[in-house]
């Protein structure tokens, strides 16, 4: 039976798309990004996350140190144990991160809001993690949401082979398109992977006709330097696009960390230096200033017919 590992099934989602929308969220993304702000997002397989502010101490878990020891791991051998635990929890301080999904379970939930996008021009967004990571849940479940005439809009890194592309255009309505660094060695240093993929595959997209949203993270310490904005600005000109959102660096993801029983994220970041980046320095994340936000929203209106500030 074809499953797939869901992080969350939002409801009423206005920043994932047009309209009232309903956004689902897939576990697991092939990128490593330095300020994700939803680590849990991150690996495929379940999790528990361990708030221990929440905790009491009740002993309602029976196995508190198996518990913890158990979401580390990779598998399900052990994790049934951990899910019981967070069960007992009564102050929530145990929650497992990660549900499994038939493509017609997720299906069912998303329809029940069909009044909502109706009125609103809503619909249903795949995000994640990564949601073109599950390309035969993905298209599956895409692929019945249109049936239903639902709009469906894909949320993607863009870090996926073309030919899954190619497999979700015909149901896909818009695809809400992150970049995170134009110079392929920052992107690397960054997230883990090199970029090229991800901005031949928006290239081939646009060729394609799909109708794209362009989402840039604007992180400072990381990719706010006046040659990345320049590229991005130049991609815009050479890309078909109907909108541009700006989205300042948010630390979300640090407390998030601790609780899946992770090194915290550290607002510090190894980051080249110069453009040339051939002298890697360590700086500090941290967000622009709103006037700094404005005056950036105001170079990508030059490109862009729409520039949206946040998701």
């Amino acid at each position: 039976m074809l499953q797939g590992t869901i992080l969350n099934i939002q409801k009423f989602s206005i920043h994932d798309g047009p309209g009232i929308r309903t956004t689902v969220f897939f576990k697991g993304c092939p990128l490593r990004c330095a300020w994700c702000h939803n680590p849990e997002s991150m690996r495929f397989e379940r999790q528990l996350l361990y708030t221990k502010e929440k905790c009491i101490h009740c002993g309602r878990c029976n196995h508190i140190y198996d518990c913890l020891s158990a979401r580390s791991d990779n598998g399900d051998d052990g994790f049934v144990l951990a899910e019981q635990a967070a069960v007992n929890c009564l102050v929530g301080a145990l929650e497992v991160a990660g549900k499994y999904y038939t493509p017609q379970e997720v299906v069912d939930e998303v329809l029940k809001d069909r009044l909502f996008y109706e009125e609103s021009g809503g619909g249903v967004t795949f995000s994640g993690g990564e949601s073109m990571a599950w390309i035969d849940f993905l298209e599956k479940v895409a692929r019945e949401c249109k049936k239903e005439g639902l709009h469906v809009a894909i949320d993607t890194c863009g870090y996926a082979p073309y030919e899954y592309f190619e497999r979700i255009l015909p149901y896909c309505d818009l695809f809400l398109y992150d970049l995170k660094e134009m110079d392929p060695v920052a992107h690397k240093e960054f997230t883990g992977v090199d970029n090229q993929l991800i901005i031949d595959n928006l290239t081939n997209l646009s060729e394609a006709g799909a109708k794209i949203w362009l989402r840039f993270p604007i992180i400072k310490g990381a990719n706010f330097r006046e040659a990345h904005i320049e590229d991005l600005l130049s991609l815009c000109g050479s890309v078909n696009h109907e909108r541009v959102s700006l989205m300042p660096y948010h630390p979300l993801g640090a407390g998030k960390r601790e609780k899946l029983g992770e090194v915290p994220i550290s607002t510090t970041l190894k980051n080249p230096s110069s453009e040339e980046f051939d002298s890697p320095t360590s700086t500090v994340m941290s967000a622009p200033s709103e006037d700094e936000m404005e005056a950036l929203a105001k170079r990508f209106r030059t490109v862009s017919n729409t520039v949206h500030m946040g998701g």
